[in-house]
């Protein structure tokens, strides 16, 4: 069975393409957007041994832009939350790191990340390994 830092990092290079987009596989106290953060998924174990059965493992993907004015911001968001989609949906093993991974969920929230709030996108990233 994978780690989490190995699955992270095959997220973060499923992304890494994105233009303009830094990718963490870590919440930082303090990011520099555009952005998406892979965060600390949620795991459940399937099978009777955990050693050798499957994870089931709902990611959150952060996705957060700088406010220059909410009209820009939005459309930023909408452009990197569709290429995230684009990326993910492009492969997913995720290079060979997962067996199966699908977005299953967007949703508006906001980061406050330097003192400054920003507005994001948490999705939700539902992966088999």
């Amino acid at each position: 069975m994978r780690t989490s830092t190995e699955l992270a990092q095959g997220i973060a290079d499923a992304l890494a393409p994105i233009v303009g987009v830094r990718v963490w596989t870590f919440a930082s106290d303090t990011v520099l957007p555009p952005a998406v953060v892979v965060e600390r998924p949620t795991i459940t174990w399937t099978g009777a041994d955990v050693t050798f059965g499957q994870a089931h493992w709902d990611w959150p993907l952060t996705v957060v832009v700088t406010r220059s004015h909410d009209k820009t911001a939005h459309d930023e968001l909408d452009r990197i939350v569709t290429a995230v989609a684009d990326h993910l949906g492009d492969d997913p093993t995720l290079g060979g790191v997962a067996q199966f991974a699908v977005l299953q969920s967007a949703e508006p929230v906001t980061v406050t990340t330097g003192g400054q709030e920003l507005p994001a996108y948490q999705l939700t990233l539902a992966m088999i390994a």
